[in-house]
Formats: C-alpha cells, structure tokens, sequence
C-alpha cells in the first residue's frame, strides 16, 4: 500500500493546486509591499495546462519526474533532484554557464504524493529577470490508464500580470509542449541524446 505523505506547509502546493485548478482566489497576502517575504496566493487566475499519455507505467513515469536520473532521460542534460519537502528540483539546461544561469537553481519541490502528484517552484529564462526572481510553480499529476500507459497532467499556476510576465506566460505554454513531447519520445524511443535534441513535430 502506497504511503500518502502530506504536507501541512501553507504554501506548498497541496494547498495551491487545487485553487490553481478550480480558479478560485484566496484574499491577497498581508504582507508590507516592501516585505521580502515570497507571496504564494494566485495573483491572477492564468494557468497553462497540458496534459500527455506516455507507453509506461505509473511507477516508471513517477521516477522520470522525480529522480535525477530520470529528469536528465527527458528534461534536461543534467539535474539535481531530492525528493523531498523543499528537496532540489534544479534542470541545467546549459552545464557550460557559470552557476546560477545554467537553468532551474534554486527550485524546490513544495508536495508530493508518491505516484500520483508532485509540484515544484520554477523560474524563468535570465532575459525575465523579475519572472526569474519571484518564481512560479508547476503541479504534475499521474493517472494509469489502460494498456499499461499512464496519463500525464501539467499545470503551471503564479503568474502575476505585467508585459513580462505575458511574455512568460508565452514562452512556458510552447515550452512545456516541447518538454511533454520530449517525455513522450524518451517512452516511445528511448532518452533524449543531448547532443542533438529531439524537438516535438520534427520529422524524426
């Protein structure tokens, strides 16, 4: 029998998800607007959504998404993952960067229930420094579904308003696609040589 863990932390995303997912605004946080204090309530209600059925079972999509190895067959060439209550969940998309640009340091795992959620904090590319800076955050759910496939949801939920947060907002609903295709191949076809990355709607 699966163990459940739950987390009673305000902001993690057992709390946020299900207002991220149902639209509802909780009131606005109290804190002083020169407080430093990271504010977890949903500004607006924009969410990108996707969604993508992979040839694996539960289990083995759960370990894609949550372990080190697993991210880098998909996400990114490297990774640090812990799977814990604010354990890493840093992608290094480019390796070859000084330390703090090379992709998602910083980001940590709010919640997870084991093979059925996980919701992490993410930031965004150094051209969105102030989208970068407050962070945003992702929840992934797991559904098994028949023929042994399991049936994968994203939200990303925290966006404020702003032409640089529209521009994120742009930018992360083609990203995703591109990350949920690449999961989808790493299933069908094996993991993703990063040397030359296999792009979703390319003729390969």
């Amino acid at each position: 029998m699966r163990k459940i863990l739950i987390f009673l932390v305000i902001f993690a995303a057992g709390l946020a998800a299900p207002l991220a997912i149902s639209g509802d605004q909780p009131e606005a946080s109290k804190a002083g607007e020169n407080s430093s204090e990271q504010k977890w309530y949903l500004e607006t209600p924009l969410a990108i959504r996707k969604a993508v059925v992979v040839p694996t079972s539960v289990d083995k999509a759960w370990e894609a998404w949550t372990t080190t190895e697993g991210v880098t067959t998909f996400f990114a060439p490297q990774a640090k993952v812990e799977l814990a209550v604010f354990g890493n969940y840093e992608m290094y998309f480019d390796p070859s960067q000084p330390k703090g640009q090379q992709g998602s340091e910083g980001c940590k795992i709010l919640s997870f229930i084991a093979g059925e959620m996980l919701s992490f904090t993410w930031n965004a590319p150094l051209s969105m420094p102030e989208v970068r800076q407050a962070r945003t955050w992702v929840v992934i759910h797991f559904y098994p579904q028949e023929g042994n496939q399991t049936r994968i949801t994203l939200t990303h939920v925290g966006w404020k308003m702003g032409d640089e947060w529209q521009k994120a907002l742009q930018y992360f609903n083609k990203a995703w696609e591109v990350v949920l295709g690449r999961l989808q191949y790493r299933f069908q076809k094996g993991p993703i040589d990063w040397k030359k990355p296999f792009t979703p709607g390319s003729s390969e």
